[in-house]
């Protein structure tokens, strides 16, 4: 599972294609060899499936994908912070950008996200749908969103934040998205059997 490869088709007349070759670029074997982490990366590559149209090029988001699966074989630990990173990167790529910023658009501080509206609020203009932030969440999102992909994948973080970043992109994601993944509630079920 999740082996990035190439393909050479060939298109026959009745509009169908053959394969003529095919090459395994990278196998990321580390994922394959610890279910923690293909269940990200089996997250990873169902959220990018849902969110990249047929006939449309996506290169950003299979660029995203590869980077994200490449570092989350290197920095296992670091899992709940790859997500977060993910999550935001591609919601940016496909359109759907969450607004984090450490004041509300009134210039009060903000304390809460809105899911519907994708941005942050104070206590007086949150909506219904709102989702109490703590400084260091917003911190944490406020850098994810200014900095590259690179240096987002590379923080170093707690862990306890990055994972409760969570309470944030999911609902988020899901709000815009209509659904997610089935994979993500098998994540979840893996998180949850840790020690």
């Amino acid at each position: 599972p999740l082996c990035y490869s190439s393909f050479v088709l060939k298109k026959l007349k009745d509009g169908f294609y053959s394969l003529v070759s095919a090459e395994l670029n990278e196998s990321f074997r580390t994922l394959s060899e610890d279910v923690v982490l293909l269940s990200y990366g089996a997250y990873f590559a169902s959220l990018s499936e849902m969110c990249v149209q047929p006939g449309i090029g996506a290169d950003e988001e299979v660029r995203l994908l590869l980077n994200t699966l490449y570092v989350l074989c290197k920095r296992r630990d670091s899992a709940p912070l790859i997500k977060a990173v993910f999550e935001i990167k591609l919601m940016e790529l496909v359109g759907i950008v969450p607004e984090f910023s450490e004041e509300c658009p009134c210039g009060e501080k903000a304390c809460y996200f809105s899911i519907s509206e994708g941005e942050v609020r104070c206590k007086e203009h949150r909506t219904d749908d709102s989702v109490l932030l703590n400084p260091a969440q917003l911190k944490l999102a406020v850098y994810i969103t200014e900095s590259s992909l690179k240096d987002a994948l590379f923080c170093e973080y707690d862990m306890n934040i990055s994972a409760s970043l969570s309470s944030i992109t999911e609902p988020f994601l899901r709000y815009h998205l209509g659904n997610l993944p089935k994979t993500l509630d098998y994540l979840h079920g893996i998180i949850e059997k840790m020690p």
